[in-house]
């Protein structure tokens, strides 16, 4: 997979993700909560740090589109994409998890249920649109290139 190609599909992402809240008939801005983000990306973030500097996430970017990055290289890119994978889901789940229990200390007041179930929602939501417009293509990438490198 090329950069080029790379980028085509997460712009095709986000451009069915715009036209599905576009048929829905709800306005996209309902789809956007900073609270939510923060926490998923956020929380990515800091653990991905824990494991490779910023440096090192950048090349891993590079490496796994890249057709000169040798076998060790794809390997940790690879590994680097599963990484952030796992964290973002992990990270959906704890913005569910902190969503839910806002709901629940929250139930006598209706004014605040929308806000807490939309961040446990939209947690998700965020996850599964970063999971799929970055992780599982450029893990894919690796991954494939690893293959054709241990063929004869």
């Amino acid at each position: 997979m090329k950069a080029l190609s790379y980028i085509t599909a997460a712009l095709f992402v986000l451009a069915l993700t715009w036209l599905g809240a576009l048929f829905s008939g709800v306005r996209f801005i309902v789809y956007l909560d900073a609270a939510s983000l923060v926490l998923v990306l956020g929380l990515t973030v800091v653990m991905l740090r824990a494991g490779w500097t910023f440096r090192a996430m950048g090349a891993h970017f590079r490496n796994a589109l890249s057709d000169t990055a040798d076998y060790t290289l794809l390997e940790e890119a690879a590994l680097f994409f599963a990484t952030a994978k796992r964290y973002l889901a992990l990270g959906a789940g704890f913005g569910v998890i902190l969503g839910v229990i806002a709901i629940l200390s929250h139930l006598t007041d209706r004014s605040k249920l929308g806000p807490n179930l939309a961040i446990a929602l939209l947690s998700v939501f965020y996850a599964i649109i970063l999971a799929l417009a970055i992780c599982i293509p450029l893990e894919t990438a690796a991954r494939q290139r690893l293959v054709r490198a241990r063929q004869p």
